[in-house]
C-alpha cells in the first residue's frame, strides 16, 4: 500500500485533520509546545482514519497507473535549499531535504526529523514555507512525521504535500510543533527484510517485503511499517508506509508486511530504512 500521488493530497489531509480535529484543547503538555496529549477518543479517531485509507487505496490507485512518473536519475528532481529549524535538546529537521513533482503536478517535499530529546515526541507537526526565485512567498503546506511517538534519538521521515507552484526557488520549515508524551512505545522488531527497484509496466516502484515481531507482553494493533529511502549521497527521497498482514499482534506473534512505493522513478535508491510502529494495548 502506498499514500502515493493521486488521492496523496487528500488522504493526507484526512490523516492529519482527523487527528487535529478531536485533539480536546484543555490538555497540553507539560513543556509549553501547545500540543495536547494523546487520548482514547484521539486514538478512535485516528483508527477510523487509518482503517478508511486501504479502502482509498484499492480504489484510487489505479488511476495512478496511467501516469508518467519522474525519472529523479535523470535529474528530473530538484533538491532545493533548506532552511532548518529547531534547536539541539528539541526536535529537528535533520540532512538535506529533496523534492519531486508528481505526475498530477504536486510537490512532494521529503525529509527527516530527530528528536534530540530523552523522551518520546509525539504528533511532531512540520510547516513548510516555499518561496519563488525573487524570495516571495508561493505557497505553504504542512504535514506530521510518519513515526508517532518518535523515540529519543531516532529520525522520522515526512513527506509534504502540496500543489506546485509555478516557480520555485527554496523551501522554509519552521520550528517543528510536538508534545512529549509518556505512552509506551510498543517493543517491535523487523527482520528478513530486503529492497528491489522493480520497473514494471506499472511504473518505476521501490518494493521492500520483511517481518515484524511483536516482543512485548501485550497486543499491539494496527502495526505498520515505515520506509524511508536513500539516494547514494544519504538523502531521503522518499517516505511511505503500509501495514503488516496480520494488522493486529499478539504478544510474540510475526507477521510479514509488503510495501511498494510509487509516485516517481526509484531507481536512484541506494539504500533504505524500515521502522514499525503500532498501538500498544
Amino acid at each position: 500500500m502506498s499514500t502515493r500521488p493521486v488521492w496523496a493530497a487528500f488522504s493526507l489531509r484526512f490523516c492529519c485533520h482527523a487527528e487535529s480535529l478531536y485533539l480536546p484543547p484543555s490538555v497540553y503538555d507539560a513543556t509549553g509546545h501547545g500540543w495536547p496529549q494523546y487520548t482514547t477518543e484521539v486514538r478512535m479517531h485516528r483508527t477510523i482514519a487509518l482503517l478508511m485509507m486501504p479502502l482509498l487505496v484499492a480504489f484510487l490507485l489505479v488511476s495512478t497507473i496511467a501516469h508518467a512518473a519522474p525519472n529523479c536519475a535523470a535529474g528530473n528532481c530538484v533538491y532545493l535549499p533548506i532552511a532548518r529549524s529547531g534547536t539541539p535538546g528539541t526536535v529537528v529537521i535533520e540532512g538535506q531535504a529533496s523534492t519531486y513533482t508528481d505526475s498530477i503536478d504536486y510537490l512532494h517535499i521529503i525529509g527527516e526529523v530527530r528528536n534530540t530529546t530523552d523522551a518520546p515526541a509525539d504528533l511532531i507537526n512540520l510547516t513548510a514555507n516555499i518561496f519563488d526565485s525573487a524570495g516571495k512567498l508561493v505557497a505553504t503546506g504542512f504535514t506530521y512525521a510518519s513515526v508517532r511517538p518518535l523515540p529519543p534519538n531516532t529520525n522520522s521521515c515526512f513527506d509534504v504535500l502540496l500543489k506546485a507552484p509555478a516557480n520555485v526557488g527554496s523551501v522554509q520549515f519552521e520550528k517543528p510543533r510536538y508534545s512529549i508524551t509518556s505512552t509506551p512505545v510498543a517493543r517491535l522488531s523487523i527482520t528478513n527484510d530486503s529492497g528491489a527497484y522493480e520497473p514494471t509496466g506499472n511504473g518505476y516502484d521501490y518494493k521492500i517485503i520483511g517481518l515484524v515481531t511483536n516482543n512485548d507482553a501485550t497486543q499491539v494493533k494496527f502495526v505498520n511499517v515505515i520506509a524511508t529511502l536513500y539516494n547514494a549521497a544519504g538523502q531521503a527521497i522518499g517516505c511511505d508506509f503500509t501495514y503488516v498482514s496480520g494488522v493486529d499482534l499478539d504478544a510474540g506473534q510475526t507477521s510479514s508486511f509488503s510495501l511498494t512505493t510509487v509516485g516517481r522513478d526509484y531507481s536512484d535508491v541506494a539504500t533504505y530504512r524500515v521502522q514499525a510502529q503500532g498501538d500498544r494495548q
